[in-house]
């Protein structure tokens, strides 16, 4: 077994690790995962941040057809009876 595989056993997550990286980086669990992220990966962090924005841009018009797909399934469950 070699160390970088040695390396991501250790890392696997559990919730005592969120916050042993938090303190290490004196920074809440939110920030210090960011951080993380953001380090680990800059465009997977862009990409999360703009689908971030563009979910917050289209709020309203997503929470419509949230709505309009329920009451599509309530007919459709209710047709069958």
């Amino acid at each position: 077994m070699n160390c970088e595989l040695k390396a991501q056993e250790r890392l696997t997550f559990w919730p005592g690790k969120t916050n042993a990286a938090a303190t290490v980086m004196l920074a809440d669990r939110w920030d210090a995962g960011s951080a993380l992220m953001q380090a680990a990966s800059p465009q997977g962090w862009q990409d999360l941040v703009a689908a971030s924005a563009l979910v917050r841009a289209n709020q309203d018009a997503l929470a419509a057809c949230w709505q309009a797909a329920e009451n599509m399934q309530k007919d459709q469950s209710g047709s069958h009876l």
